[in-house]
C-alpha cells in the first residue's frame, strides 16, 4: 500500500498540526494527505467609547481540517490539489456574536526537477494553478442592534511561479525566481 508518514508540528504562534500522509498510493508515487490544524490562539480587545461604554471583544479559531491529493502525470510533471476549512468565533458585547466559516483550495500542475524536495541546489521548480476562497459570516446580534446579515466573500486567484537553482562547491547553492497573481474578489454578497 506504501509508506505512511505521521506528522506534528508547532510553530512560536501557537499553531498545532497533526496529520497523516500516504505516499505510493495505488502503486504509484501519488500521495495523499489529512491534517488537523488548531491554535490556542484567542484575541481579545477593549475599547471605551466616548460615551464611557466599554466594548469587548474576543475572537478564536476552531479546530481545522486541511486535505491535499498529489498525482504524478509524466516524468517530472504533477497536479496537486488541496481544500482547507476553517472556522472562526467572534464575540464582543457590543455586536453579539458571529462565526466565519471559510472553504479554500487549490488545484496546480506543478514541474519539478530538483535534486532535493527540502533543499534544492540545481534544478527548476514551476507551478501554476488556481486558488479558491469563500468565506460566509453569519450572527446573532443583541436586540438594540439590527439583525445582521450574511455575508459571504468569494475570491479566486490565479498564479503561476518559476525558481532556478545553481550549485556551487561546497555545498553551497543559489537561486533565482518569481511569482505573479491575479486575484479577483467580486463585492461580498449580502451587503
Amino acid at each position: 500500500l506504501g509508506t505512511t508518514l505521521l506528522h506534528a508540528s508547532t510553530n512560536f504562534d501557537g499553531v498545532y498540526r497533526a496529520g497523516v500522509t500516504q505516499y505510493n498510493l495505488f502503486g504509484s508515487s501519488a500521495f495523499a494527505s489529512v491534517n488537523a490544524v488548531w491554535t490556542d490562539q484567542t484575541y481579545r480587545l477593549g475599547l471605551i467609547l466616548p460615551d464611557g461604554t466599554i466594548v469587548e471583544s474576543t475572537a478564536s479559531a476552531e479546530p481545522s481540517t486541511e486535505l491535499v491529493l498529489g498525482v504524478p502525470v509524466h516524468g517530472n510533471h504533477s497536479i496537486h490539489v488541496s481544500w482547507a476549512r476553517n472556522a472562526v468565533k467572534q464575540t464582543s458585547t457590543l455586536f453579539g456574536t458571529s462565526h466565519q466559516v471559510a472553504n479554500s483550495g487549490t488545484a496546480a500542475w506543478i514541474y519539478d526537477s530538483t535534486d532535493d524536495a527540502l533543499f534544492p541546489t540545481r534544478g527548476n521548480f514551476a507551478r501554476a494553478g488556481v486558488y479558491l476562497y469563500e468565506s460566509m459570516t453569519t450572527g446573532d446580534r443583541p436586540p438594540s442592534i439590527p439583525p445582521q446579515v450574511a455575508t459571504g466573500i468569494h475570491q479566486q486567484t490565479a498564479f503561476v511561479e518559476a525558481r532556478r537553482y545553481w550549485s556551487f562547491p561546497a555545498q553551497q547553492s543559489v537561486h533565482a525566481g518569481g511569482t505573479a497573481a491575479r486575484t479577483r474578489t467580486p463585492a461580498p454578497e449580502g451587503v
